[in-house]
């Protein structure tokens, strides 16, 4: 399977920390970097596999 790479842009907004990936136009949260980033990534997977259920129903 290729690996994309997405741009996130993380930010803090009342002690959560907000990431916002800029190419699919989703967003996550975490209380840390850590959950952050892992929560973002995982709502990208969500996202490009709910794209590619679409082009093959």
């Amino acid at each position: 399977m290729k690996e994309n790479n997405f741009n996130v842009v993380y930010t803090k907004e009342k002690g959560w920390i907000v990431a916002r990936c800029i190419e699919v136009d989703v967003v996550s949260q975490g209380k840390t970097m850590r959950s952050a980033q892992r929560n973002i990534k995982e709502v990208i997977k969500l996202y490009m596999d709910s794209i590619s259920d679409d082009l093959y129903d």
